[in-house]
C-alpha cells in the first residue's frame, strides 16, 4: 500500500528545509524570496499530497523534522511530490532514490513516472536580485524544496548531503540538465543579500 500525507507548507517553518552544498559540487541553485504575498501563494499552490518516501533497509521513520520535494519535469509537469525526514538517528531519504527519479525524467529509463498536473508557474527573486520565473528553466528537471536560513542544524546537514548527493550521482551531462530551486519559507528575513551571502558560503555565485 503507498502511504502519502498531505501536508501544509504553512506550517513547515516550524521543521523547516534548508538546502547547501560545498564547492565540490556542480550545477545550477537558485534560492529564492520574493514578498510575504508572493511566498505564501507559492506554499499554496504546491500544497498538496505527497508520497512518503521509502526508507532503505532499517532506516528508522522519524518525523521529527521532514522536507517536501518536488520534480518538475522538463515540460513542466509536476511528476513527483515526496515528503521525506531526518533526525539524529538516521535517514529517510535515500540519495539513491531520487536520483532514480530524476534520472528517469531525463533519460526516459526506468519506472515511469506518473503527472500531477501542471506546475503552477510563479516569479521570485534569486541571491543574485534577479527575477526568476520557474518557466525559465523549461527543458530542465527542476528540483524544488522550501527553506529557510535559520534552519535547525541538527536537520539540514543530513539532508542537504543527501539532496547534493542524488544529483552529483548522476552522470555529468545529465547533472547539468538538473536545476535546484529552494524556496524560502521566511521571506522576511531571507533577503536576496542574505540569501546571496548564504549561497557564497556553499560555493554558489
Amino acid at each position: 500500500m503507498r502511504l502519502v500525507f498531505a501536508v501544509s507548507l504553512g506550517v513547515m517553518i516550524a521543521s523547516g528545509v534548508l538546502i547547501w552544498t560545498n564547492k565540490g559540487s556542480s550545477g545550477e541553485w537558485h534560492f529564492l524570496t520574493g514578498t510575504l504575498e508572493e511566498i505564501n501563494k507559492v506554499t499554496s499552490d504546491y500544497d498538496i499530497v505527497y508520497e512518503l518516501i521509502p526508507a532503505e533497509g532499517d532506516a528508522p521513520r522519524s518525523f521529527e523534522h521532514l522536507a517536501q520535494i518536488l520534480l518538475i519535469d522538463q515540460g513542466g509537469e509536476v511528476r513527483g511530490a515526496f515528503l521525506g525526514g531526518t533526525s539524529e538517528e538516521g535517514d529517510v531519504i535515500p540519495p539513491a532514490f531520487l536520483a532514480e527519479k530524476i534520472s528517469t525524467l531525463l533519460t526516459g529509463v526506468g519506472d515511469p513516472l506518473g503527472s500531477a498536473g501542471p506546475a503552477s508557474g510563479f516569479e521570485l527573486t534569486n541571491q543574485n536580485g534577479k527575477r526568476v520565473k520557474l518557466s525559465d528553466f523549461q527543458g530542465r528537471v527542476v528540483v524544488m524544496t522550501f527553506f529557510y536560513t535559520t534552519c535547525p542544524v541538527n536537520f539540514c546537514p543530513l539532508l542537504n548531503a543527501n539532496l547534493m548527493q542524488a544529483r552529483d550521482s548522476l552522470d555529468e551531462p545529465l547533472r547539468e540538465k538538473v536545476v535546484l530551486l529552494s524556496i524560502t519559507f521566511d521571506p522576511e528575513v531571507d533577503t536576496p543579500a542574505v540569501l546571496k551571502k548564504y549561497a557564497k558560503e556553499r560555493g554558489f555565485k
